[in-house]
């Protein structure tokens, strides 16, 4: 971001100082927790308190309700960050996974003097949405990471961690801080985007559950061997013939924007050294059915991701929801060729569970003339 600031009838470019020179972390946790929208993109939180004690006898830094009643972990930095940090978010999860209403309602009395519902009550307008144990959703939020720590924050977001990081700026203006703070990987969750009643987990788990009930009939009609994993806000899928785990490199469906529905191809490149490129050069053949680019993070990243994102449905409109499976078949239907003839020509084996002639027929559409054998950087629209 670019700031300016008036100064005797001109503009003047606001540069950034660093946070770190002039206060520790305990005052942007003291920051957060009187002011919580700061790390939920200016909307309301209940904080439960700072520097929970967890049962390892490691720190909290910050604990939160949303909106939706699940506990948000945020972790706070100064400076750079390291990647150890997402290791140790990680930690503070495993400890608030296993967090009970009663335990919940007890850190709101602690730090709001009253109970949880109460409490949700007079911040939300509305009743509590208990699940049998909370949710919960992580973030970190510091000056600045090291692409280490990017790198393995992105991982976890890509296997279904509902994970944020957030950077904020520091600028001075008449002597106070004034902060720029914004994700930088991931996305915080829109209030109201869902269904109130349901709450973000009912969404994620309606939508992502009627395109895994699709995907069985339609690999079936495209003839490859599905294997999926149903997660959180992701639904991971691939053929079971390729050499690559889930985690390394899959298709997937998410719902980590807070307005679309993502559709994936997602890759770790060193495990698929010169996919991008191949997938990039045979483009004219999915593009039709799969209209996505690849993404360009401000950042260097280990994992590739090919992306289209499609409007949210509201919940229960089943037309909407056969408009995204029909995407997904298109996504099916012109990259899973693709991804088998790369597996085939750097591994000299079959084509990731599609026969030869079934993925020349996916790849032209199901109809017309065959495709060549072999696609060159060039040709076809590549």
């Amino acid at each position: 971001m670019v700031l300016f600031a008036e100064n005797e009838g001109s503009l003047g470019l606001l540069r950034p100082e660093s946070f770190a020179d002039r206060h520790d972390e305990a005052c942007i946790q003291a920051w957060a927790d009187a002011s919580p929208e700061i790390v939920n993109g200016g909307h309301p939180l209940i904080s439960l308190g700072r520097e929970i004690v967890t049962r390892h006898g490691h720190l909290i830094d910050n604990l939160f309700l949303d909106q939706d009643g699940a506990l948000f972990v945020v972790e706070m930095k100064r400076g750079r960050t390291p990647r150890t940090v997402v290791a140790q978010v990680i930690d503070y999860a495993a400890h608030v996974s296993r967090l009970d209403w009663p335990e919940v309602d007890a850190l709101c009395r602690d730090r709001q003097g009253c109970g949880v519902d109460e409490a949700f009550r007079r911040v939300f307008g509305r009743t509590l949405p208990r699940e049998r144990t909370p949710a919960h959703r992580l973030a970190i939020l510091a000056e600045s990471y090291d692409p280490q720590a990017i790198d393995a924050a992105l991982y976890l977001v890509n296997a279904g961690t509902p994970l944020v990081l957030l950077q904020f700026t520091c600028f001075r203006v008449d002597g106070r801080d004034v902060l720029d703070i914004r994700p930088v990987l991931g996305t915080l969750p829109e209030p109201g985007a869902v269904n109130a009643e349901d709450g973000a987990d009912g969404y994620d788990a309606w939508l992502l559950g009627s395109v895994e009930q699709a995907l069985p009939g339609l690999a079936q009609d495209q003839g490859w061997a599905l294997r999926c994993r149903r997660n959180k806000q992701t639904l991971p899928f691939g053929c079971s013939g390729w050499p690559l785990s889930l985690g390394d490199c899959q298709l997937r469906v998410d719902t980590y924007k807070r307005d679309a529905v993502s559709l994936r191809l997602a890759f770790r490149r060193e495990c698929a050294p010169g996919l991008q490129e191949f997938v990039e050069c045979r483009r004219a053949d999915w593009v039709d059915g799969f209209p996505a680019a690849f993404e360009t993070p401000p950042y260097a990243t280990v994992f590739a991701c090919l992306t289209r994102d499609m409007p949210r449905p509201e919940m229960g409109e089943p037309e909407r929801i056969e408009e995204i499976v029909s995407a997904v078949r298109g996504m099916t239907g012109g990259l899973l060729p693709v991804i088998g003839r790369y597996f085939a020509e750097q591994e000299g084996g079959d084509d990731g569970g599609m026969d030869e002639g079934t993925a020349r027929q996916a790849l032209a559409g199901g109809a017309g003339e065959p495709l060549p054998e072999r696609l060159e950087c060039g040709r076809n629209g590549g």
